[in-house]
């Protein structure tokens, strides 16, 4: 029987060097192919996937980026990003770039999180989180809220 493609022969002959395969098989297979012109691969690659439009965005973990970024830039605890994803989905905004100041007990700003365009997604999306100290993106939608924001604290070791 013939190789199926230059990749067969090459794993069969990695596979002889290791001694997982008799050299009789890979020697029936040599001589079945002898003269061959073999492809590549038999089924070759799929290409890659084009790079979205500029300024559309794509979510590959929902939740995971931000809330690393929240957990290691502000106080607030991670499991906020849930809550403040629904929050803006609520609100009816068209995708595109905004920021929502994420306050403390104090109303002090204790960080940003920033959404933008996804694709494939009607609305605004959470992409990262920023510290109090770095300057957000977009626009600034706070006074769109209807209630305040409450925000849950990570624990405080004692």
């Amino acid at each position: 029987m013939p190789y199926a493609s230059e990749v067969q022969r090459r794993k069969f002959h990695f596979l002889l060097s290791e001694g997982k395969i008799s050299p009789d098989v890979v020697r029936e297979f040599d001589e079945a192919s002898k003269g061959l012109t073999l492809p590549e691969r038999l089924h070759p690659k799929k290409e890659e996937a084009s790079a979205p439009e500029q300024g559309v965005y794509t979510v590959k973990t929902p939740g995971g980026h931000p809330a690393q970024r929240m957990n290691q830039r502000t106080e607030f605890h991670p499991k906020n990003v849930a809550k403040i994803q629904t929050l803006v989905n609520l609100m009816g905004l068209t995708p595109g770039s905004y920021h929502l100041p994420l306050r403390d007990r104090a109303g002090n700003v204790g960080g940003y999180a920033v959404f933008k365009a996804v694709s494939k997604v009607n609305h605004p999306v959470l992409s990262t989180v920023f510290s109090k100290d770095m300057r957000p993106p977009g626009q600034d939608i706070e006074a769109m809220l209807k209630t305040p924001l409450k925000l849950k604290f990570k624990e405080q070791p004692s």
